[in-house]
């Protein structure tokens, strides 16, 4: 999204708070794609049991939408070798015993990650697939939209991370880029964009 130059500090407070200290290295003055270091995923979360590409794709299906599934399919669903899952006879990725040619738990990797954040930054591109999003969390879809207030963060936050409680300073970290967008006049679609793309970025919702 090389249109939108954003909110370093605000991204890197969420990300700080969501995936621990010390594993984020951020370049000023980047569009959005590039202000995650693919290597995140790879220092955060190293003892974790990720989800396969199935998962994966069918959180950011659910999150934005029958718009994301071409996407999806093209940088997750056919990546099994990064992201992992069974094994899949039509994409070619299964022996002739039918297993997979691929670890069927997945490890963080850099690859991973980068692919993970290339998708992130296609479907936030993507005005239908951020209002969808945006219509699962607003308190009233029908009205005209406005930047999320904290109970619409809340509810965002909840797409990812259903049924984990969100902290009081990730509210504010959110809010905080909310704040920054309004701050250079973004319009208010935007403030959804950018906030989909902290939290579709973070690594802890890759965890079943």
């Amino acid at each position: 999204m090389k249109r939108f130059k954003l909110l370093t500090g605000a991204l890197a407070l969420f990300l700080a708070v969501a995936c621990g200290p010390g594993n984020l290295r951020f370049a000023p003055e980047s569009d959005l794609s590039s202000m995650v270091d693919p290597g995140l995923l790879e220092a955060s979360s190293q003892k974790l049991r990720l989800g396969g590409r199935d998962y994966i794709a069918s959180v950011l299906n659910d999150v934005f939408g029958s718009t994301a599934v071409a996407i999806t399919d093209a940088l997750i669903k056919s990546e099994s070798g990064n992201f992992g899952g069974p094994c899949d006879r039509y994409l070619g990725d299964c022996t002739e015993a039918g297993e997979s040619q691929f670890a069927i738990i997945p490890v963080p990797t850099s690859p991973r990650a980068a692919l993970l954040i290339r998708a992130c930054d296609r479907l936030v591109s993507n005005d239908t697939a951020v209002t969808f999003a945006a219509s699962q969390a607003r308190a009233n879809p029908a009205a005209t939209l406005q930047r999320p207030s904290e109970e619409e963060l809340s509810a965002l936050f909840d797409l990812f991370y259903p049924g984990r409680p969100i902290t009081p300073e990730i509210i504010a970290n959110l809010n905080e880029i909310v704040i920054a967008s309004a701050g250079q006049n973004q319009p208010a679609l935007d403030a959804w964009r950018f906030t989909l793309f902290a939290l579709c970025v973070s690594p802890g919702w890759q965890v079943p």
